[in-house]
């Protein structure tokens, strides 16, 4: 369609969208339904966090895709490249392959976001939830 397209993947959602302990003591803080409702329904991501990383944390990568679409400033790094989706069968399939060599330079390149502020997503989240 050539509108131009913005691509946010899980990385940046483990770096700049974890909600850790101290996060978590704010949300509750805030005491409103949203807030509770957003550490209550994470209680399965939670207790695995505990597991693996031995820390009390979760992430939100579909909040943080909607706090970059409200707030562009929020994106601290991206970078514009040719993006292909494996439509292949087999492990990869549905994975995104960056063109960083620019091998189809006539392409219509899409941003990828690579990370975020993660105090502008943790206050905009908070605003969301007051």
């Amino acid at each position: 369609s050539g509108l131009p397209i913005t691509m946010i993947g899980w990385d940046p959602s483990l770096y700049d969208a974890m909600i850790d302990n101290r996060k978590i003591v704010e949300i509750e803080k805030l005491n409103t339904k949203y807030s509770k409702f957003t550490n209550d329904i994470q209680v399965v991501l939670r207790q695995m966090m505990k597991e693996i990383f031995g820390e009390d944390s979760y992430d939100l990568p579909d909040p943080l895709a909607m706090a970059v679409y409200l707030d562009q400033t929020i994106i601290s790094q991206a970078i514009e490249v040719n993006v292909r989706v494996d439509t292949r069968d087999g492990m990869t399939r549905g994975g995104c392959i960056l063109d960083f060599l620019n091998l189809e330079p006539n392409s219509h390149k899409i941003r990828v976001v690579q990370r975020c502020h993660q105090e502008k997503f943790f206050d905009l989240l908070k605003k969301s939830l007051s």
